[in-house]
């Protein structure tokens, strides 16, 4: 099935103490607000697992367990502010990043996740996400690529506190055109 929720343009919501496996994408939030996505189980997903697009704000996405996902993790796209990622387990995501956000995503929370075994990049940020905190994260065992990356215009973002271990390449990179970003207190080590 496409979906196990599809949920557009509602407020409000609640996705609680689910188990949700072998969908196309198992929760999918478009123009939707103050939704709670909390303490599901989510496996084996051929798309993104969990995605808020189109204009989705203020939702929270906390202490999910993924697993086995085809592409990311969870990703933030198209115009998604305020919304707050965080004590999230996400393991193995095979072909994308663990936690993505793209294209004009602003004052976002990326906080506590567990985050090992991404075929590509533990937490990407691209094309003009601005103003997010990126924080208490733990990476480990980024296959190919970086443990966080932002690139493509991404300004003023916060990187604190986060551990990244055993990455393919670097433990954080930026490129692109990407100013005054603070990274602080991370914790890197046996990169390549």
């Amino acid at each position: 099935s496409f979906g196990g929720f599809v949920l557009q343009n509602l407020t409000y919501a609640n996705i609680s103490n689910n188990v949700i496996y072998d969908t196309y994408s198992a929760v999918y939030l478009s123009e939707c607000n103050y939704t709670t996505v909390a303490n599901n189980k989510i496996f084996d997903s051929s798309n993104t697992s969990i995605q808020i697009r189109d204009n989705s704000t203020n939702n929270t996405i906390v202490s999910n367990t993924l697993y086995n996902n085809s592409a990311s993790g969870i990703s933030i796209y198209n115009y998604s502010d305020n919304n707050t990622l965080a004590y999230n387990t996400i393991n193995y995501t095979v072909n994308f990043h663990a936690i993505n956000m793209w294209n004009f995503c602003d004052e976002n929370i990326v906080r506590g996740n567990i985050i090992t075994n991404s075929s590509n990049m533990g937490v990407n940020l691209y094309w003009y996400c601005d103003y997010n905190l990126i924080e208490d994260n733990t990476i480990t065992d980024s296959i190919q690529y970086h443990g966080i990356k932002m690139s493509d215009y991404c300004d003023e973002n916060i990187l604190y506190n986060n551990s990244i271990s055993t990455t393919e390449t670097y433990g954080i990179f930026i490129y692109n055109t990407s100013l005054n970003n603070t990274i602080a207190n991370n914790t890197i080590s046996n990169t390549n």
